[in-house]
């Protein structure tokens, strides 16, 4: 299922679950992370794209409500899948996160078929190397998000 947004919108979502459902207020998509995390290679895939602003889509991934730093933008018009490599963000025990999308102001709209982000834990003190931790939506007390002790990419399909 692909995700369709006009110009001149703000939606956020979920770092897990479907691109179905956007939310214009952003404390209803964000989740506590329940371990430190550093994010990583935030990507989007933009299948089509009529939004003609020189910027015509920003993703960002958010901390607290903030812009982490970690973010990917298409230029006027631009598909395919987009990336972040450089950028990274460490997030804290009970950091709410969540993406953030912010369309150009002018064209007509463009569809995206999947966000995703890399996370990886950081383990206890006098625990092995890094372990990875894939994000599952299920459902848990609110504003938590269960894991998984398998994989490292937290993905989002529409």
């Amino acid at each position: 299922m692909l995700t369709t947004l006009t110009t001149s919108v703000t939606a956020y979502f979920g770092l897990s679950g479907g691109l179905d459902i956007s939310q214009t207020t952003e404390t209803n998509a964000q989740v506590t992370v329940n371990s430190t995390f550093q994010f990583s290679q935030l990507t989007i895939n933009i299948t089509s794209n009529s939004i003609t602003s020189a910027t015509s889509l920003t993703v960002n991934l958010r901390a607290n409500s903030g812009n982490t730093g970690v973010a990917v933008s298409a230029s006027n018009a631009q598909t395919g899948v987009l990336s972040d490599s450089t950028d990274t963000y460490t997030a804290a025990i009970t950091y709410t996160m969540n993406y953030q999308i912010v369309t150009g102001s002018t064209g007509t709209l463009l569809k995206i078929s999947f966000i995703s982000v890399c996370g990886n834990a950081t383990p206890a003190l006098g625990g092995g190397g890094p372990s990875y931790q894939h994000f599952r939506n299920t459902t848990k007390p609110i504003g938590r998000q269960d894991y998984n002790s398998f994989g490292g990419q937290m993905v989002v399909f529409g």
